[in-house]
């Protein structure tokens, strides 16, 4: 039986009465009832008795009640164990900064305050709003992102049992590639060449010589790092005595936490022995500058670069004009796509692709998660060779066999005898209906006085004069196909062997 009571001070009650039960494991329990009226405090001890005894005998169902406790704590209450599981799975700081924000601007604009308030509507209705800006609107990258961070945070909630169901589940991110507002391109060959040759005699730049822009650069694209991971990169990752050469990533600084191996070339391998000369094992390769200030350095390279190479056309007037018009060397061309140092990423799978490289090998080199990925971004360049492909497969199958090709009796092939038959009889037998008609009753009338025998004229009595004019083949004949009461039959073959 619950009791109430309340503590005293000086010898009188003071504050709410307590309530004293025996939970579901029949051990004592008190709490406050947050009451002063003695009679609503014995109400409230005798729900919370009854309630342990129905929850003893599994008429309240404990788990979901556990997760009903959960569904009303704050999302930020929440939150912090949501992030506390992102640093145990190892994502990098930039992740989960990134994650936690958006969720709370989603949380906030959505006025949730609870994990239980959270719903699909509202998820619906900011991703709505973030496409209707005044300003254009939010591409469909950043409403993905949005919809991705919060269905991440619902699914561990609901994992975790602290939500009974997702309550994001059948919300849908739209498509990025349907509205893409930042487009990278690769840099072709021929700029490669002209930015090489402006670096060779380049100057100082961002904190770092022209040489080591070169290497970075040159690095960059063939081995398809990221900018964060080349950022990282020491003399110790250096394997440049190996055959073939290569450089080392550790997980911690990969987007997939994967180390990673990437061959070079014994080039590549020649100038990072020189970039490295005198340096400590723990330094880093590069001086690279912030992480901002990355796009603005490639850019200020390829403009240099690009005065250079309308520089060697100023004396035609001609070529300079049409080499000014061009996007050459253009950090944003004509089609508005991009060039930055992530850009020199795209580069390295896009020249593979245009090689003729397998997919296979450019999925390994550029660490794509699925080969559909990789598909999706360099599919386009690959070399057409259906044509080719399909003289492989008819080298396979071998020649025709004769014995397929039909022919005549006169080694030519039958469908021009039986096609010219067919031509000169639509061309110049026109029956006309009452004629035709006219020439069978003659027929019928023939056949009823002599029912077993057929006239042999009768070819002629069907079909006119039309028939006179048909050419007969040689090897045609008129055979009898059977006897039947009153009937006869004929058919006319042409030989196709």
């Amino acid at each position: 039986m619950a009791s109430i009571y309340r503590r005293r001070r000086n010898g009188k009650p003071t504050g709410p009465y307590i309530a004293a039960w025996l939970d579901r494991q029949r051990q004592r329990q008190t709490a406050s009832t947050g009451t002063t009226d003695k009679a609503a405090a014995k109400r409230i001890a005798n729900k919370w008795e009854a309630d342990a005894a129905l929850r003893r005998e599994a008429v309240i169902d404990a788990s979901a009640e556990l997760i009903q406790i959960q569904a009303v704590r704050s999302i930020e209450e929440h939150l912090t164990d949501f992030v506390a599981r992102m640093k145990s799975a190892q994502r990098s700081a930039l992740h989960v900064a990134h994650t936690c924000r958006m969720i709370r601007r989603v949380a906030k604009a959505s006025t949730w305050e609870r994990a239980a308030d959270i719903s699909a509507d509202g998820m619906n209705r900011f991703a709505s709003a973030l496409a209707d800006r005044s300003d254009r609107g939010s591409s469909a990258r950043t409403i993905e992102k949005h919809i991705v961070a919060l269905k991440s945070f619902t699914a561990w909630l609901t994992r975790h049992g602290k939500l009974a169901a997702n309550p994001l589940a059948t919300v849908m991110a739209p498509r990025p590639n349907a509205d893409r507002r930042l487009v990278r391109r690769m840099l072709r060959p021929d700029e490669w060449e002209c930015l090489k040759s402006a670096l060779t005699d380049g100057s100082d730049q961002f904190g770092m010589l022209a040489g080591d822009r070169l290497a970075l650069y040159w690095l960059a694209i063939e081995t398809g790092l990221r900018s964060s991971e080349l950022r990282t990169l020491k003399r110790g990752n250096l394997h440049l005595s190996d055959s073939p050469p290569f450089v080392t990533v550790p997980a911690g600084s990969t987007k997939n936490r994967q180390s990673a191996k990437q061959y070079i070339g014994d080039g590549m391998a020649n100038e990072l022995h020189r970039l490295t000369a005198g340096k400590l094992p723990t330094v880093p390769l590069f001086n690279l500058p912030s992480p901002n200030r990355l796009a603005a350095m490639i850019r200020a390279d390829l403009a240099d670069a690009r005065a250079e190479w309308l520089g060697a056309a100023r004396k035609d007037a001609d070529e300079f004009a049409k080499r000014s018009e061009s996007d050459f060397l253009l950090a944003i061309d004509h089609n508005g796509e991009r060039i930055d140092l992530h850009a020199l990423r795209h580069t390295c799978g896009a020249w593979l692709a245009k090689a003729g490289e397998r997919p296979q090998v450019i999925q390994a080199v550029m660490r794509h998660s699925t080969i559909t990925l990789t598909m999706d971004t360099y599919g386009h360049l690959f070399p057409d060779d259906r044509s080719g492909a399909v003289g492989k497969v008819q080298t396979m199958l071998g020649p025709i066999p004769a014995r397929l090709a039909a022919t005549g009796t006169d080694g030519k092939p039958a469908a021009d005898k039986c096609s010219a038959f067919a031509a000169r009889d639509v061309r110049k037998a026109p029956f006309q209906r009452a004629r035709k008609d006219a020439e069978r009753e003659s027929v019928a009338t023939k056949a009823k006085d002599a029912p077993n025998r057929l006239p042999l004229d009768w070819p002629e009595l069907l079909l006119g004069s039309a028939m006179k004019r048909m050419p007969i083949a040689s090897n045609c004949k008129v055979v009898r196909a059977g006897i039947e009461p009153a009937t006869h039959g004929f058919s006319v073959h042409c030989s196709t062997n």
